[in-house]
């Protein structure tokens, strides 16, 4: 093992100790949670950060491992955890073949942990329908069927049915993504042009046409047309994941209106009360995690592109009231069970 490895794994063991007598001063057990990012995806970030805030009103403290890190841990963390102790996976949209390092992590968790809890937050279940797809899938479902003590949280409708299908002795949880369990961020600035966040990965699904077509839209009304992501091409480190979200936040609080579709762009959208016209991913999971938020009348989930320039055109003329939540803390009450039992 390379210095720079050994000298990682020793921070890494060394963290862990500190929060195991943490957790014996405090009388909690303990709750470990893997798959957390250091890439620049803000979304992913957002969800862990959103994990932490959920596990804070609950008063419990968690230690996190990075899908990239597990190796200077698990073994370690394999000899020095107790029956009672729950393992997490982050929540996201990775679980399936789409991202299958992140898939490999999952497996990885469950190889060393077999006979300890393990919960897998929110997540979208995507495996393709090829080959490649069905082989990944039954290479994951050992390991998920043969576990004892799983629970798989989803969502998304589709998601949801797919795994109380499949995950034959997991429990099945419905729940909204985790950044929806954050208070809206209000801001007073005065807002002006559109934001445009598109995806331009494997998830991308919306045709050139129809972005030239709202872009024509626009362009007639006399808007001016800015561009953003929700991935930065740097990573992300955990003492930089909550600025950098504050600061996306703060970009989208500034427009008049936006127009994504990216899951956390819509949502983003929703905290900052921007309102926001929504496009399909490459998957269902946009608009399953629209139906959480479809109550509002500021995002619009459009799948008809002859409904564009209307809903637009009344986005743009309307006056939105203020509200605290976008997503009812109620909803997220079988997940908080969950942790209290």
């Amino acid at each position: 093992m390379l210095c720079k490895d050994l000298l990682k794994k020793f921070l890494y063991v060394s963290a862990y100790k500190r929060y195991i007598r943490t957790c014996k001063k405090s009388g909690q057990k303990k709750y470990i949670l893997f798959g957390t990012p250091k890439h620049g995806n803000i979304g992913d970030h957002a969800i862990t950060l959103a994990v932490y805030q959920f596990f804070k009103d609950m008063g419990k403290q968690i230690f996190e491992v990075s899908s990239f890190d597990r190796k200077y841990i698990l073994p370690y963390m394999q000899k020095h955890i107790n029956k009672e102790d729950i393992l997490m996976i982050n929540g996201g949209g990775f679980m399936g073949s789409l991202w299958i390092e992140e898939e490999k992590m999952i497996r990885d968790v469950f190889s060393h942990f077999l006979y300890h809890k393990i919960v897998i937050l929110p997540q979208t279940i995507y495996y393709k329908e090829d080959c490649l797809g069905m082989k990944e899938m039954n290479t994951s479902f050992k390991l998920y069927n043969a576990h004892q003590d799983l629970v798989v949280c989803t969502r998304e409708a589709i998601s949801y049915r797919f795994a109380c299908e499949h995950f034959k002795m997991a429990k099945v949880i419905f729940v909204p993504d985790m950044v929806l369990y954050y208070d809206n961020f209000w801001s007073d600035e005065n807002r002006k042009n559109v934001l445009f966040c598109l995806r331009s990965d494997s998830e991308k699904s919306v045709q050139e046409a129809t972005i030239q077509n709202i872009k024509k839209i626009f362009n007639q009304i006399n808007q001016q047309i800015v561009y953003t992501d929700t991935v930065i091409h740097k990573g992300i480190s955990k003492k930089e994941r909550n600025s950098v979200f504050i600061n996306k936040l703060l970009e989208f609080s500034k427009y008049e209106i936006i127009v994504t579709d990216r899951l956390h762009g819509m949502i983003f959208a929703a905290l900052t009360e921007t309102p926001c016209i929504v496009l399909s991913n490459y998957n269902y999971k946009v608009k399953g995690v629209y139906e959480w938020i479809k109550e509002l009348e500021y995002v619009r989930f459009i799948e008809d592109e002859s409904q564009l320039e209307k809903n637009i055109l009344e986005l743009l003329s309307q006056k939105f009231p203020h509200q605290k939540r976008v997503c009812d803390k109620t909803k997220f009450a079988e997940l908080i069970t969950l942790f209290e039992e």
